[in-house]
């Protein structure tokens, strides 16, 4: 980033301003692309990258109300079970978002943290989906007791 590190933005270092929705978004939207040309890419790691730009907040930090959970883990939750996804939102933020940008970044990186990597997109889908041409959507119903939220992916 011109101005210091992504990290340094996303988690306060020392004279940082937050960044806002439209900045996040293009952060997104550019790793993906940049990252698309690259036969193997860690899609794990961007899906993670991606709620921490949503949340502002370390993919290892606790909340702060649950110390068995991890916030990321937490968020991911959130967004299967069908939760708002603005209450991933970062609070400084103020709610200031493109609610379709925040669903499309958080459903991308659902479905790239998935436990079985054969499930996750490429990322070229991911690019796809970040700039519209390809809805995706997190299908919560669950099919049996160890069973976990579909997600489903389709051309507009």
């Amino acid at each position: 980033m011109p101005n210091g590190s992504l990290d340094r933005h996303l988690f306060h270092g020392i004279d940082s301003e937050p960044l806002d929705w439209k900045t996040r978004y293009q952060i997104a939207l550019g790793a993906a692309r940049g990252v698309a040309i690259t036969p193997k890419v860690d899609v794990y790691s961007f899906g993670m990258m991606l709620l921490e730009l949503v949340s502002g907040k370390r993919n290892f930090q606790h909340m702060s109300d649950r110390k068995d959970m991890y916030f990321l883990v937490w968020g991911a939750k959130q967004v299967t079970e069908g939760t708002s996804v603005l209450k991933l939102l970062y609070n400084t933020l103020n709610g200031n978002a493109n609610l379709e940008e925040v669903s499309r970044i958080c459903n991308v990186a659902c479905w790239c943290i998935q436990d079985n990597e054969i499930q996750r997109p490429s990322m070229s889908q991911a690019v796809q989906i970040l700039e519209g041409f390809m809805a995706c959507l997190v299908d919560s119903r669950r099919r049996g007791p160890n069973s976990r939220p579909s997600i489903q992916c389709s051309p507009y």
